[in-house]
């Protein structure tokens, strides 16, 4: 093939492309905007010019039920809707105001007897501007648009020709002969998107329809994959017809504010439509309280109380609320905004319990809430023991103490202090309530009175006992006695009485006692028998305390016969004594009221003072044998 021919044949070829270029153009051009839905949307001129046409008329036709409808557009405006009066709307489009390329998607949406209804309808915008084509200096330039063919134009001197052109949606290029010329068409949405309703509820759960129409860049219906990307909840999709989908947004609860669902072309930055619902709260449904801190220390710093009148889903909602405490103090009480009271609460300086109730209600809704806020202490400032001021030390029995620890206001502090003993162990230490702690304290075995320090330490805080240690109870006590009565029931008399008892004592609790008590009684009155002798048994009991280092005090009762001049008659006898001595051997004083009945006698009520001494026996099967 010789060379021209060569030539010929790669002309023909660039030719054929661009005619084929040229009729795809043509094509596009022409195609049926795409439409669809219920409602038929029409427009006049279904194309427009931009620069040169500023608008069309639209057409709904629309059942007669629907008494009104919604008109939205991916570009430019919707005015002057109304209603025919044979049924459907008429609007009218307003032109973008600038002149790009562009294919905008005009949607309608109502409700009639069936439910929702929609409609679209997509109106191609050709875009004016002026192309700069390049050109020998001083010649004529034309630029073949789609299938139109501007120019001519005289290129200047640096070479440019300025060409005015009109650009179809969907054309990127023009032709200089068989050069391509990039028109720089920016790159304009393709998608619209709707939702059936501007505003939901945000404290239940919502399920929002939305509607999105895609077209091909030169208008026409096409079928494209949609992403759905809720700022919150799930979205479900269906392709309704081509261009069409109909997808359902979930929107759980959650908080109020506005909402978003982004519609895009994957492939396609520019096509990306935002549809945005505002979540409303809903009606007040609970009452919240909070606080600024999680306790309250006694004579501290207030705390801050926050109560919120809430919907379902935790939004703030306007309310009239009223605030009281249980436990506590309030002060300050504020109200910032309606639905929500603030005010401080304190404990003062002696806690009222363990924790501060506060309680919000609101009185004309019937709702309320209420939070605890814990009662604390300040740290340990002071202690004490429970009185005990002696303890039995046998080096085997264990003795148990109690003790408190306070703050400074005097309020319990709970805690396990430290314990220490100058003489004795200590053995264990555990709490025993809020404040109140116990020491089981092993004394040691002593053989006389010694005095005892027990310190209890918890922090700045310290109790101090000193109890007296003194020698364990004997196994057997015998006691001797003499002393004289006062005859109080008759006639003037005294009675020489002597007592001899026997006892088998248990450690600080209350013995077994066997008293013999024979006396002489001598009359001054002409009752009675003058000179007479007169014996009781009795048994019963007694408890002995000691008081201090070496007194101790003993209550006993006993009952029994009197007998005496051949009869017997019951008798009862009761009395309380001092005993002094550190060792085995103590000497005691005694107060004591006799009672008896005897037929030849009558009533003898016999107040008498006597004393004696007490022999402590020890038992050899209770020694220690670590003392043997």
């Amino acid at each position: 093939m010789s060379r021209r021919s060569a030539e010929r044949a790669v002309a023909a070829l660039f030719l054929g492309a661009a005619l084929a270029a040229a009729s795809g153009a043509r094509a596009e051009e022409v195609a049926p905007p795409g439409s669809g839905g219920a409602l038929r949307i029409s427009a006049d001129p279904p194309r427009l010019e931009l620069g040169k046409d500023d608008g069309c008329e639209l057409r709904i036709a629309a059942p007669p039920d629907l008494e009104e409808i919604t008109l939205s557009a991916s570009a430019g405006r919707i005015e002057g809707v109304r209603r025919l009066p044979g049924g459907g709307f008429t609007a009218r489009l307003r032109a973008p105001t600038d002149h790009v390329p562009r294919v905008a998607i005009v949607a309608a949406l109502g409700r009639g007897a069936r439910g929702l209804e929609d409609g679209w309808l997509a109106i191609p915008m050709a875009g004016r501007g002026t192309a700069r084509v390049r050109g020998e200096p001083g010649a004529e330039v034309t630029l073949r648009v789609g299938d139109r063919t501007f120019g001519p134009a005289l290129a200047g001197a640096d070479g440019l020709a300025a060409i005015p052109v009109v650009v179809p949606p969907g054309i990127r290029e023009g032709h200089q002969g068989f050069r391509p010329i990039d028109l720089r068409i920016p790159e304009t949405a393709l998608l619209h998107a709707i939702a059936d309703r501007a505003d939901v509820r945000a404290d239940r759960e919502e399920k929002i329809r939305v509607l999105a129409y895609v077209v091909a860049p030169h208008g026409a219906a096409r079928r494209d994959a949609l992403a759905f990307e809720p700022s919150r909840g799930s979205v479900g999709v269906t392709e309704r017809e081509p261009g069409a989908f109909s997808a359902i947004w979930t929107l759980p609860p959650g908080p109020a504010g506005d909402e978003r669902l982004v519609v895009r072309i994957p492939a396609a930055s520019a096509s990306r439509a935002v549809v945005r619902v505002a979540a409303l709260a809903g009606p007040p449904a609970i009452v919240a309280v909070s606080f600024d801190r999680d306790a309250l220390v006694a004579g501290g710093e207030a705390a801050s109380v926050t109560a919120r009148a809430l919907d379902a889903a935790g939004n703030p909602v306007p309310a009239a609320l009223v605030l009281d405490v249980q436990g506590g103090d309030l002060s300050g009480v504020s109200t910032p905004r309606p639905g929500e009271v603030v005010a401080r609460v304190s404990a003062g300086e002696r806690l009222r319990g363990d924790q501060a109730v506060v309680r919000a209600s609101a009185p004309a809704l019937g709702i309320s809430g209420a939070r605890a806020l814990a009662l604390r202490p300040e740290p340990a400032a002071t202690g004490r023991f429970d009185r005990q001021q002696l303890v039995r030390g046998d080096g085997r029995t264990e003795v148990t103490l109690r003790g408190q620890i306070a703050d400074r206001f005097g309020n319990p502090v709970s805690t396990v202090p430290e314990v220490s003993a100058q003489r004795g162990t200590v053995v264990a230490v555990a709490e025993r309530g809020r404040g109140a702690f116990e020491v089981r304290y092993l004394p040691p075995e002593v053989d006389h009175p010694v005095q005892e320090s027990v310190v209890a330490r918890s922090g700045a805080a310290r109790a101090t006992l000193e109890p007296v240690i003194a020698p364990r109870a004997p196994a057997f006590r015998l006691e001797a006695g003499a002393g004289i009565a006062q005859d109080v029931s008759g006639p003037n008399s005294l009675t020489f009485a002597a007592t001899i008892a026997a006892e088998r004592p248990a450690d600080l609790a209350p013995a077994l006692r066997l008293g013999l008590e024979p006396a002489l009684r001598v009359e001054a009155g002409v009752l009675g028998l003058s000179g007479a002798t007169l014996g009781t048994l009795l048994a019963g009991g007694s408890v002995r305390r000691p008081l201090s280092h070496d007194f101790s005090f003993t209550a006993s009762a006993g009952l029994g016969v009197a007998f005496g001049e051949g009869e017997l008659s019951p008798a009862g006898r009761a009395a309380f004594s001092l005993d002094y001595g550190p060792g085995r051997v103590k000497p005691f004083g005694e107060i004591s009221v006799l009672g008896a009945r005897s037929p030849s006698a009558g009533t003898i009520t016999a107040v008498g003072l006597s004393a004696g001494v007490r022999f402590g026996l020890e038992d050899r099967h209770d020694r220690n044998p670590d003392r043997r």
